[in-house]
């Protein structure tokens, strides 16, 4: 089944094209700080969600709104595809009516993820608020692409990004490479 018929949209706020992001897998709660509503927001996933014919060679790249913890980003942050991100996504959707209910290990789906990775170099600009991700290889042709985020995402200033709108515990955008 298509990766893309298997998620929801979650990118309602898209603006513009970005930079993009890193890969690894975090589960430290950090505590919260700031008042509320001053939590970092996703401005822009770049390329956005349901593009299709992205160049194999293409980084992927992620605006917030404001400076960002960086190594709390990179720890959060998953690119993978293929097969073995359908299986992840296949599994995911078994357990998402349970999902929050402690009726599934997401520790070790986040591990499985960890497998899944795509291996890079994450690049921020000078503001920090945003990072592409340059894949060590180029992205195989003609195949579903996953940027999942999960984990304790922080601004610069510590106060973490808010995770619970979203299905899969975290933003979650698909894309297809071209040939």
């Amino acid at each position: 089944m298509n990766a893309m018929v298997l998620t929801s949209r979650f990118l309602s706020v898209i603006l513009a094209a970005a930079l993009w992001t890193g890969c690894t897998g975090d589960s430290e709660p950090p505590s919260q700080s700031g008042s509320p509503g001053d939590e970092p927001l996703i401005v822009a996933i770049d390329p956005p969600d349901g593009s299709a014919d992205v160049p194999t060679g293409a980084s992927v790249g992620v605006r917030f709104d404001m400076p960002m913890d960086t190594a709390s980003v990179a720890s959060c942050f998953f690119l993978s595809g293929g097969e073995p991100m359908h299986a992840w996504m296949d599994s995911l959707g078994h357990h998402r009516g349970r999902m929050g209910r402690g009726m599934m290990n997401m520790g070790h789906m986040m591990a499985w993820m960890d497998t899944l990775c795509l291996p890079g170099v994450l690049h921020w600009n000078e503001r920090q608020d945003s990072c592409y991700y340059s894949p060590r290889h180029s992205l195989p042709p003609l195949t579903d692409h996953m940027i999942y985020m999960r984990g304790t995402i922080r601004s610069r200033q510590g106060t973490r990004m808010d995770m619970s709108g979203y299905p899969n515990g975290g933003p979650m955008s698909h894309f297809r490479t071209g040939r």
